[in-house]
């Protein structure tokens, strides 16, 4: 805050303070004096107050308008300044001015070659770019390379050939520069791997003594994993709780997040689980309204939405999964069909909304009674009541339908509160028979084509969630018949 007078009344003034302090200043030097004697890194701010209380004159020179500033702590805020700058007005710098021009043209050029570059980008000289590869959010230094067509997301790529990615496997060891960004040598930690792999990903626990955070290395050909990082900052930002990403080093494919310990809401029960669920349809609400044109603005790099073609690949994994494979009743489909007709075409009428696409409780992480929301990598444009059906119809808990309603009013609730339009109960009835049929087809062929026993004891529940949200809506009595005659088949093949 200032004095009337203009000068610095104090650097810390939450209430008064009206400026902000850029970094840049010009001292004498026995104002070193006034820093703390017996602190190892002291603050120099503590030294300007000091000076302040004394009497010496700290002077400001205030820029009102016309100019840029942005503090750029951490290496996301360096990304996303080239993307702030690029738009702002600057009436004193006319270099600055040029360097907005020549990087919108370099832009240009890149997507004239067939590069889509969405986002904040920093772009430098003689560039190696393939065409098909998608730049977001990214700062390519002069003379980087990249090594094929894919998706760079928030990251700096210093201006070197950037290799192909590594194959992922439980051998892999973190790069050096991670082990470094985390103050730690080789040698001093411990890998333990996560009981959650697979699509390319491989988790493992990083501990350094009572230290442990989660590293995760990730194959980018599958677009999903090389969006992650963008989109774990785009729902913090939203004031989604999601676990933070404390390091990402892109050049390597290689990800540190904050580790939110074992329990997920699987383990809760009781009141707790009454809790969590109110928590995530709080946050999936936020979601769902204040990230609609959010995520259009930013161009977050998303997963293809839904169309007629993604609902109908989810109808055939349960067909092919399910009623062929396991069942060996393709004909219970028969009757189903033209009823699956009208499920899809509703769905496909609904307004279309970022939803998370796998809201269940095995990615609900539980951490001192609040609820965080993991593997939200494949996010997309859809119907907002799919991640209802996904949470409410969930066979890994089967929830009741007293819990499913009053969850399912509290959501709404919580859609007005934002200035939006909760869906008709009939769309979470069809969104949630949609979901089913992939949540089924993906049970039968993680047991059966992947040999993964464990999903097997999940097909029963998952069509008597079925049967239940078929049944709620009354315009689907043939998929309540095929989940009836499903399930007698079921319990005589489980094991």
């Amino acid at each position: 805050s200032l004095t009337p007078e203009n000068r610095i009344r104090s650097f810390r003034d939450p209430q008064r303070g009206t400026h902000t302090f850029s970094g840049i200043h010009i001292f004498r030097r026995d104002v070193l004096d006034l820093l703390p004697q017996d602190e190892e890194a002291p603050d120099i701010i503590v030294a300007y107050q000091k000076a302040v209380e004394l009497g010496w004159l700290v002077q400001p020179f205030c820029i009102e308008s016309g100019v840029f500033w942005s503090d750029i702590g951490t290496p996301l805020d360096y990304i996303r300044a080239h993307g702030e700058i690029a738009d702002c007005a600057l009436t004193s710098h006319p270099l600055l001015r040029e360097a907005q021009t020549e990087q919108a043209k370099r832009r240009f050029e890149l997507e004239l070659k067939g590069v889509q570059c969405t986002g904040a980008l920093g772009l430098g000289i003689e560039l190696g770019v393939p065409s098909g590869s998608h730049l977001h959010n990214a700062v390519l230094w002069d003379y980087t390379r990249l090594p094929r067509p894919l998706l760079y997301a928030d990251g700096i790529f210093t201006g070197e050939d950037v290799l192909p990615p590594k194959p992922v496997h439980p051998e892999r060891k973190p790069d050096p520069r991670i082990l470094k960004s985390l103050d730690i040598a080789q040698g001093e930690y411990q890998l333990e791997p996560l009981p959650k792999q697979g699509s390319g990903r491989l988790f493992c626990r990083l501990k350094k003594g009572e230290k442990t955070w989660v590293w995760c290395a990730y194959n980018p050909e599958r677009r999903e994993n090389a969006g992650y990082a963008a989109i774990s900052d785009f729902l913090c930002r939203l004031g989604i709780r999601v676990p933070k990403i404390l390091h990402h080093q892109p050049d390597c494919f290689e990800i540190i997040i904050e580790d939110l310990g074992q329990s997920d809401m699987q383990l809760a029960s009781g009141r707790l689980m009454k809790d969590c669920l109110f928590q995530v349809v709080e946050q999936i609400a936020r979601l769902h309204v204040l990230g609609d044109q959010a995520v259009r603005l930013e161009e977050l790099p998303l997963q293809k939405g839904f169309t007629k073609g993604l609902y109908d690949w989810e109808r055939d994994y349960f067909r092919t999964h399910i009623l062929d494979a396991f069942l060996k009743a393709p004909e219970l489909w028969t009757d189903a069909a033209a009823e699956y007709r009208k499920l899809r075409d509703l769905l496909l009428r609904q307004p279309l909304v970022p939803i998370h696409r796998d809201l269940q409780s095995a990615n609900v992480k539980v951490r001192d009674g609040q609820a965080w929301l993991i593997d939200f990598q494949g996010m997309r444009l859809g119907c907002a009541a799919y991640d209802l059906g996904s949470l409410l119809y969930d066979p890994y808990q089967c929830h009741p339908r007293e819990l499913r309603q009053e969850v399912w009013q509290e959501y709404k609730r919580q859609i007005r509160l934002l200035g939006g339009t909760p869906p008709p109960d009939e769309i979470l009835h069809a969104a949630a028979c949609q979901r089913l049929l992939q949540a089924l087809g993906a049970y039968g062929k993680l047991w059966l084509s992947d040999g993964l026993d464990w999903y097997a004891q999940f097909i029963i529940p998952g069509l008597e969630m079925l049967r239940q949200a078929a049944s709620e809506n009354h315009a689907f009595p043939a998929l309540q018949k095929l989940a009836q005659d499903a399930l007698q088949l079921a319990r005589d093949l489980v094991p």
